[in-house]
């Protein structure tokens, strides 16, 4: 079909230039059409015109009327996401010449500018068909089982006009009790099918809201990267941004507690207001936290604790900084927390307590870094930094955003140059620090110090040849130095002799040597410790440890993996002048026989000359055969199989010194397993 223009003759040679009546950027619906602009109408002697959509042609649909050549919907829907669009002037005899091209974005029929599912599910199986065992004490807890876990996740992403909602939701199935998620927690209650970790948000321009497990990161003392679950929003308005969440005072898991907020003595508020006080990145940020609310401690179903709560609301303040070349970058902050426990009459258990009293504390820190060289020639770089780190937290600092606590009473400082010339790096750094920051008459003081040395250099790189850089190793040197020198016998401490107070030196050299050559790789490893005790009566209460360890790797046929490793340890008690050895042995194979197949071996064995308890030697062995399979090999990522067999066998004889006779135990299991992976 040609569609010819009606218009009056136009001359030929004005080129014609066709464009979409949006832009290029601006999403469609499936349904709206498509109307193309010419900048003249078309000639007779310009021929046709062709509409090519995703390698479709779509010219049947479109209309001409004068300058617009449109489809206007209906009939077929424009395929959704992104498409090129190719127009063509089409003149007898069949000759296509293309005149414009453009992208077009359509939506889905709901009106979504991009939808995206990503469902992940997987089903194992693990199982253990025989075993044997010698003697009958040492009999596993299940002769036989065969245990079976599932897991099922989807992600989902749905954007329009500029709003994005994401989901991600993993929930875990087990046939065997033991493994359900909470059974640490609530035991055989525990549920099998259960929710693992689910994370749902709506981002916008300047507004975010997301609920499940999130990660809170305030000032490092209040809240340092607290994982656990609940409703944060975060909002940003040029250059100042503002973060507030509510959230569980303990990492949870389950369905239970969906939104991790319903416990009454198990909510945390938080909050930070941060704003960039200048237009470079990096220039000036300040921010504010606030954390408040209570957190229950959390035991296990066959622990005997009583839970107390702990109640407490801070605030902190924190600066980064660098200057306009950024060689000094700056990072500093200071919190408070008031904090108390609550009288529980489950603690009391009807006797007479003593109320805890409410407790006001502060923390601080100074993080600072100067480059004093920063030298980047192709050739030699050369990069030069120093820094300087201070922190001060005072006695019982604490946090219900802190769950694993935070080190409290302690004033340290470190001081450190870093320094990386071409391949070669290294680091230098000094610790001191002390504790019983209050002078507690009754409470020991501990001065500690801390010198550490790193370097390392490949040898290979200093101009030698190809051929010869190969021979030269990797070398890594390092050197620890750690004192700790309690100053006094306390008041009423418990101490009854300067001997029970620590005054202690600890060395330690670590050097390792790394070769590759060709399939070849060989390592050497050595660390030297020395734990030199000073206290009065305990000069010669030293310990001597000396560690090595020589490893010797081949990729042999290109698909297997041969490697061996040798370790010799020796321990000397200096002050009873006895010597303790333990030699190990170890040969591992990793064969990748071809895309489906596979076989990996270990074989260790030990043995130990303990000065004390006597000789003793262990041995063990593990082989496991792997085969796999893809339902559909050019699908990367389509469902995929693994099944494998294992057979295990161990064996330890250590003589009892007391009896004089040796304890023999023997053990070995045949266990098959399966993972099939649909998404």
């Amino acid at each position: 079909m040609w569609l010819l223009g009606a218009a009056a003759p136009q001359t030929p040679e004005v080129p014609l230039d066709v464009r979409p009546s949006v832009p290029p950027e601006r999403f469609i619906r499936p349904s709206d059409g498509l109307e193309l602009r010419l900048s003249r109408a078309l000639a007779r002697t310009d021929g046709r015109l062709a509409v090519v959509i995703a390698d479709v042609d779509w010219t049947s649909l479109f209309a001409l009327e004068g300058q617009s050549f449109a489809y206007h919907g209906g009939m077929a829907r424009l395929p959704q996401g992104e498409s090129q669009v190719a127009v063509y002037l089409v003149s007898a005899p069949n000759v296509w010449q293309q005149i414009a091209a453009f992208p077009i974005h359509v939506t889905t029929p709901a009106g979504f500018e991009q939808v995206r599912l990503t469902p992940n599910a997987d089903l194992n199986d693990a199982a253990q068909n025989a075993e044997g065992h010698e003697p009958d004490s040492n009999a596993p807890p299940r002769s036989t089982f065969q245990d079976f876990t599932s897991h099922l996740g989807f992600a989902t992403e749905h954007v329009r006009d500029g709003v994005r909602l994401t989901t991600q939701t993993n929930v875990l199935a087990v046939s065997n009790q033991t493994q359900a998620l909470r059974f640490a927690q609530i035991g055989n209650d525990a549920s099998k099918f259960d929710l693992a970790d689910y994370v749902w948000s709506v981002e916008g321009r300047h507004l975010t809201v997301a609920f499940g497990t999130t990660t809170f990161a305030a000032e490092r003392h209040l809240a340092p990267n607290f994982l656990t679950r609940g409703i944060r929003a975060a909002a940003r308005f040029s250059r100042v941004d503002f973060t507030v969440a509510g959230v569980n005072g303990q990492t949870i898991v389950g369905f239970s507690n969906f939104l991790g907020v319903t416990t009454a003595n198990n909510q945390v508020g938080l909050a930070v207001v941060g704003a960039e006080l200048s237009h470079r990145p990096r220039a000036a940020r300040v921010e504010a936290s606030f954390v408040g609310g209570a957190r229950n401690t959390q035991s296990g179903f066959t622990q005997g604790q009583i839970t107390d709560v702990l109640r407490s609301h801070g605030g902190g303040l924190r600066f980064i900084g660098s200057d306009p070349s950024e060689r000094f970058r700056l990072d500093t902050g200071y919190a408070r927390s008031w904090s108390t426990n609550p009288a529980d009459p489950l603690l009391a258990q009807g006797l007479t307590t003593v109320d805890v009293r409410p407790k006001t504390s502060d923390a601080d820190y100074v993080d600072a870094f100067y480059d004093l060289v920063r030298r980047n020639s192709p050739k030699t770089p050369v990069t030069i930094t120093t820094s300087y780190r201070f922190e001060r937290v005072d006695p019982l600092f604490t946090s219900v955003a802190a769950p694993q606590g935070v080190r409290s009473d302690l004033l340290q400082n470190t001081a450190g140059v870093d320094v990386r010339v071409a391949q070669v790096s290294g680091r230098v750094a000094n610790v001191w620090s002390h504790d019983n920051l209050n002078h507690v008459a009754s409470i020991l003081r501990t001065d500690g110090d801390l010198a550490t040395l790193n370097v390392t250099a490949p040898t290979g790189t200093f101009g030698q040849s190809p051929g010869h850089a190969v021979w030269w190793p990797v070398l890594t040197y390092g050197f620890n130095r750690s004192s700790q020198i309690g100053e006094g016998l306390p008041d009423n401490g418990g101490f009854v002799s300067p001997s029970q107070v620590p005054n202690q030196v600890n060395t330690l050299n670590t050097v390792n040597a790394d070769w590759n050559i060709g399939r070849w790789h060989a390592g050497y490893q050595m660390n030297r410790s020395f734990q030199d005790n000073r206290q009065p009566g305990r000069e010669t209460s030293d310990f001597l440890t000396l560690a090595q360890q020589l490893s010797l790797g081949l990729v042999a046929l290109r698909t297997m993996n041969v490697s061996l490793t040798f370790n010799r340890d020796s321990s000397t008690n200096v002050e009873v002048n006895q010597v303790s050895h333990t030699l190990r042995g170890g040969l591992n194979v990793a064969w990748q026989i071809d895309a489906r197949n596979s076989i990996n071996a270990a074989l260790n064995r030990t043995a130990i000359e303990d000065a004390t308890a006597g000789p003793s030697h262990v041995s063990d062995v593990n082989v496991q055969y792997a085969w796999a399979f893809k339902f559909q090999p050019s699908r990367p990522t389509g469902p995929r199989m693994r099944l494998f067999a294992r057979w295990t066998w161990q064996s330890s004889d250590a003589l009892d010194v007391l009896a004089g006779i040796v304890n023999v135990r023997r053990n070995w299991t045949l266990g098959t397993g399966l993972t099939l992976t649909l998404f």
